[in-house]
């Protein structure tokens, strides 16, 4: 072995010996949290009968990998790829709210939905951001901290869920306070999720204010239609007892006072296969009947399992998983309007032709609200 080799398998081993082991769970948990702070999520469902329901789809724990980092390339030597070693950047300040994910925590209680299990109220230890009581049948998660300031100090807003085997999901979002000796307490609770808002995604402090996505979905199931659901921004701000709501709206459901919109549909016709492919059309007439005018009217059109197209298929650029989103626009009051649904399927499944069902609905809704009223239609395979 030459000298040249000699000194590189030295130089590697001593790289391999300083590299110290890291927390990759804390590390992506600290990125995550920058990143949603600086976007807006849009995803909880919303959509289907008079009765508004919390999913109750399989409850599952995804897996988390924590393979050890690689130790860096030496300086000067190449790549073992070829390629040019990437410039090492420095390495940004931990991000503070990492801690919750490994704290003892205690919460405000929780609220209650359908036959799911006690919530512990703490202390609770938890550990990679979660924590399952095994005798409760019950799981504890932190889904996301954001850190902010209030009167000068630091304030940690954690979004914390309790769920359970097949059997829904609540959530609360609560203000910590950091001790002198690193322990969290319970400031107040923010929010928490209810009969109307049964989801609590994204945090944004703005100044002294934190914007709070919530979310709403009434078609139950563990993949519900990508339209069946509706997001809003509430503006929640700290008065010295609580965090009162102070913008915003304050419901999913609109004004009918203001404008009653309602419409009917004919049969969602597919006709005969193309290359695989179906295409399926029904026309929806959308009535506005004041007494003011309606903006931004859409309709969410809910579709059977049935009507997933094959990959080859060409989709219209409005139709997601299950659904198709009928854009209708401003309405003034008296005006109908008639709107053409395309949707473009695959081969059916279910061997009637003619489903004649109350869950193949058209929502109504202007805005991030939706009007009491649905369209029902028949769906039917040519």
């Amino acid at each position: 072995m030459t000298d040249r080799h000699e000194n590189l398998r030295t130089a590697l081993t001593e790289i391999a010996q300083r590299v110290d082991s890291v927390d990759l769970y804390d590390r992506a948990f600290a990125r995550s949290s920058q990143i949603g702070r600086r976007r807006a999520a849009a995803t909880v469902f919303a959509a289907a009968a008079a009765v508004v329901l919390i999913s109750a789809g399989a409850w599952q724990i995804l897996p988390r990998t924590s393979s050890a980092p690689q130790p860096p390339a030496s300086p000067g030597l190449p790549s073992p790829t070829g390629l040019a070693t990437p410039t090492p950047t420095s390495t940004p300040a931990a991000d503070p709210t990492r801690g919750l994910g490994k704290a003892t925590l205690r919460f405000p209680a929780w609220p209650r939905v359908g036959d799911l299990g006690q919530c512990s109220t703490g202390p609770v230890a938890l550990v990679e951001g979660t924590h399952a009581d095994n005798t409760k049948g019950v799981q504890i998660h932190l889904a996301s901290a954001t850190l902010t300031q209030l009167d000068g100090a630091p304030m940690y807003i954690a979004v914390v869920a309790c769920s359970g085997p097949s059997e829904g999901q609540v959530q609360q979002a609560v203000a910590y306070r950091k001790t002198s000796a690193g322990a969290f307490t319970v400031l107040a609770r923010v929010l928490a999720t209810d009969e109307e808002i049964h989801t609590i995604g994204e945090i944004s402090p703005e100044g002294d204010d934190l914007k709070i996505q919530v979310g709403q979905q009434t078609v139950a199931g563990s993949a519900p239609p990508e339209y069946s659901h509706l997001n809003q921004w509430r503006t929640f701000r700290w008065n010295g007892a609580r965090f009162a709501q102070t913008g915003g709206p304050t419901t999913f459901f609109a004004d009918t006072s203001v404008a009653d919109v309602s419409a009917t549909a004919s049969r969602l016709v597919f006709q005969p296969a193309d290359a695989g492919c179906r295409i399926g059309t029904m026309t929806l007439t959308v009535t506005n009947n004041g007494p003011q005018a309606a903006s931004d009217v859409s309709a969410a059109v809910m579709l059977p399992a049935v009507a997933e197209p094959d990959e080859q298929c060409q989709i219209p650029p409005d139709q997601g998983y299950q659904s198709v989103l009928a854009r209708v626009g401003t309405l003034a009051p008296g005006e109908s309007r008639a709107v053409t649904v395309t949707v473009i399927a695959g081969e059916p499944i279910d061997t009637p032709l003619v489903l004649d069902q109350p869950y193949y609905i058209a929502e109504l809704r202007t805005g991030d609200q939706r009007y009491p009223k649905t369209a029902h239609f028949v769906i039917e395979w040519r």
